[in-house]
Formats: structure tokens, sequence, C-alpha cells
């Protein structure tokens, strides 16, 4: 059943050290397929929340119908209540549709996720015929369940109808206009500076051929008025260039980092000339039953591995025994690098100090003198000052990952565990990691469900824990 528009006028949301977003303006119409994006603390979730009129804008205002319901699953906690996530977002979900809203609004329902949780949720939105209002950065979501892109950025929520990759396309074509109008006022500019230096140089010329006090006088006037033309030229171009370079910060755009890797050989290689070796492991808590058994994982040199399963089937269990974690109960024969040698990157970041600075964290992990280090985190975007000196409880999670990448760089470990590292994090944010893992010539285990992310980290090697056997996937 329809329901009537929903009109945003003018909407503003400000804190006192940033603006979200502000004069948003537009209509969402009955069963629209709406996707939220953009950095982490952007304002994403709180435009939905001040859609559904449950946060006030600073400005502006929601018009909606009395008679529209809004169904609403927040963002969730990894583990409520007992509850996996899955479970706790499952019953969520079920409590917001038994109310039949005529608009379903979801906050990252795919984090913590499996696979299966994962395409049964994709399958119901692709079949919902209700009004979906969703923040994601859930590349598979966005490209299948979603026609219109919401996208937050410098304060301005763009809006885009088509899907992700459609947004994407298009973002690179602006990009593309953008920057040839930039050369081009360059080309411009060069021209105009060199007409100018070629007019004086005619004047000079002709000063020199007559050199009575009229014509260095005239000299003088042309040197004046060409300086003149040129600054007002250059400030035109300069003006043109402005608004250009602002209309270009809008655009989605991922700045590079610049990340070196030169591990030896040695550190790659274990005896044997694996990097892990199990063979007839289980894997427990304390006198329990074994949670796993039949573990029999061969990792070579560069591997890349992913853990599946369903939630809580023990793969991050897995991830704390080659960790050595003295919780784990082992049995079988395990060969594992030492813990030095091994770099791990989870979702929350455990391994950050929450007291210590951002130069302080890698200034424990590293050798390198004061200005060497400066170098490194400005390769990982932490460039000022006030960037470098805050404290890791101070970052958003995007900086989190990147200073955990920035750590990960400068221990170069010959194995690198990742346990659903891309949960939570914004587009960007993925985007670096996927650069770092890319570079990477060590060897991956990694636990995720985002199928994207995998294929786009070359994963070689699957195996699969189901009703506590350890398998590989063929």
């Amino acid at each position: 059943m329809s329901h009537k528009p929903i009109c945003l006028k003018e909407l503003s949301f400000i804190l006192p050290h940033k603006t979200c977003f502000e004069h948003f303006n537009t209509t969402i119409h009955s069963g629209a397929k709406i996707g939220i994006i953009g950095a982490n603390g952007s304002g994403k979730s709180t435009l939905l929340r001040i859609i559904q009129q449950l946060s006030l804008p600073s400005t502006g205002r929601v018009v909606v119908d009395e008679q529209i319901a809004f169904g609403f699953v927040s963002q969730l906690p990894e583990e409520a209540a007992g509850l996996s996530g899955a479970q706790q977002f499952n019953k969520s979900l079920t409590q917001a549709l038994a109310t039949d809203p005529d608009v379903l609004c979801l906050d990252e329902p795919t984090n913590h996720l499996d696979i299966h949780n994962r395409r049964s949720l994709m399958l119901m939105l692709q079949r919902c015929e209700k009004t979906l209002l969703i923040v994601s950065h859930d590349v598979e979501l966005l490209r299948t369940c979603i026609d219109t892109i919401w996208f937050i950025n410098d304060g301005v929520v763009t809006v885009f109808d088509g899907n992700y990759d459609a947004f994407m396309d298009h973002q690179q074509v602006k990009r593309k206009q953008l920057d040839s109008k930039i050369v081009m006022l360059e080309k411009n500019e060069r021209y105009a500076r060199d007409e100018l230096r070629r007019a004086q140089e005619r004047s000079a010329r002709r000063a020199r051929a007559n050199k009575n006090e009229n014509d260095r006088n005239l000299l003088g006037y042309l040197k004046r008025t060409g300086n003149r033309s040129l600054g007002k030229h250059q400030a035109m171009v300069g003006n043109i260039r402005d608004g250009i370079m602002r209309r270009r910060a809008l655009l989605y755009e991922s700045e590079e980092l610049i990340v070196h890797f030169e591990m030896l050989a040695s550190r790659l290689r274990s005896k044997s000339g694996n990097v892990i070796e199990v063979l007839s492991g289980t894997v427990g808590y304390q006198e329990l039953q074994p949670l796993i058994t039949e573990i029999n994982l061969l990792v070579r040199p560069g591997e890349r591995v992913t853990l599946r399963g369903v939630n809580a089937s023990g793969k991050s269990t897995i991830i704390k025994a080659l960790m050595n974690q003295v919780d784990i109960i082992k049995t079988g024969d395990w060969h594992l690098p030492k813990l030095e040698e091994i770099g791990y990157l989870d979702q929350h970041y455990k391994n950050l100090p929450a007291h210590e600075t951002v130069f302080g964290v890698v200034q424990q992990i590293s050798k390198l003198s004061g200005k060497e280090l400066r170098v490194v985190l400005n390769d990982f975007l932490f460039r000022k000052n006030e960037e470098v000196n805050a404290l890791v409880s101070q970052l958003s999670g995007g900086e989190r990952c990147r200073l955990a990448l920035a750590c990960i760089a400068l221990q170069q470990p010959s194995l690198l565990l990742l346990d659903e590292a891309t949960n939570n994090l914004d587009l960007q944010t993925r985007e670096y990691l996927i650069q770092v893992l890319t570079a990477y010539p060590g060897t991956v285990v990694v636990i995720s469900h985002d199928e994207d992310f995998l294929q786009r980290i070359n994963i070689s090697t699957n195996y699969e824990i189901t009703a506590g056997k350890f398998l590989l996937r063929l």
C-alpha cells in the first residue's frame, strides 16, 4: 500500500565542531529504495533518525503524514543479552516488520551477519515493496537492493538516482570533467602570462629603438596596465578554480595511501616451508568438549585464506588459537609463527592503547626516528600536529583503522590475521584497507562476510566450519 510523499525541507544538522549536513531538500516517494552513504561521523544515522522524528534537526523540518508508520532497526552491538549479532538483528527486524510499517529504516543491517543471514536479508529487501531507507557500507547491498543513493560529504547531501555502481561511474565521469576544466584553466592562465611577457618584450624593443622620455613613460604605462590586466585575469581564474575544487570536494573519492612493504623472504617462510601447519587439531575452552575438531590447515607463504561459517561457529576461536591465546585449549600438532611475526586487525582495534597518542603508538613498535615516523604517519593521512598528537580514544573508527594499518606497515608481519575488519568501516576506509592488503606480500587469514571485499583482496583458499568440523571448501 502506497503512502503520501515525505518532504525534507531545508534540513540541517550542525554540531559545535562540525556541520554534518545543511539545506537538504528532497522528497521520499512511496516505494523508494534509498541507500545513505558517507564517511563515519558524517551524520548518516542522525539523518535516518531525523526523518523518523526520533531526533531533531538543527534547522529545517520533515513533513510527514501522521498516518505513515516507520519500522526501525538501529545499529546493533556485536552481542547483547546472550544473543549473537545475527540473532539480535533478526529479532529486531521481526519486531519492526510486525507493525507492518510503510517505511522500513535499517542502520548498517549486515554488520555481524554471516553469509547465510546476509543473503536471506538481501533477498527479503529485493522483494520488499515498502519504502526502504538504509544506512550501509555494504557494496553488495547497495548494488542489489537500492535504486537511489544519498551521499553525505562536506556538509552536503547529494541525491543520485541509481544504485552504487551507477553512482560510482557517475562520480568518475564528473571527476574527469572537473579535472579537464582545471587543466584548461591552467592552460589559459599560462597563455595570458605568455601574452603579457611578449607584449612587454615588444614594448622594451620599441623603447630601445626610441629612447625619448615619452617612450619611457609609455613603457611604464604598458607594464602597469599589463600587470593589472594579468592580476584581474588571475583573480578570475582563481575564483573559477576555487568553485571547481569545491564541486570536486563533494565527489566520492578515497585519497591514496602510500604503502611500502620490503619483507625478507626468510620472514615469509617457516623451516617446513609453510607459514601455518595444523594437523589433527582441535580447539575449545577450558574442560568443555572441543568446539571444533578435525582441523588440518596448511598455509603456504603468501597464500590468502578465508575462514567461513555461520555466526558462533568458532571462526574467531580459530584466530585466537593461531595467536596462541592462553584461554584456548588446543590439541594436535600446531606449528605457527612467533607472536611478534603476526599482525592482527579486528573491527574494534583492540591492539591500540586508548590512552596513547597516535605518535606514541607507532613510536612503541618502531626504532625509526621521530622524523621518519612522521613520514609514515603522513603516508597514512595523519599530517597535522593535532592529528599526530590525538589520543587513540579520540579517533573515529576510520582513523583507528588507518593507524592500525600504519602499525602493520611498520611491523611488516609474516602473517596477517583479520577478524571482520570491514565491519563498521565507511566505504572510503574500506578502500584504504583494500589498498594495504593488495600491497601486502605476506600471508593472510581473514574472517569476513563481505564477498566483494574477499574478491578484491584475492582470496585463494576457503575453509569452512560446519557442525564443529573444519573443512576445506573447494
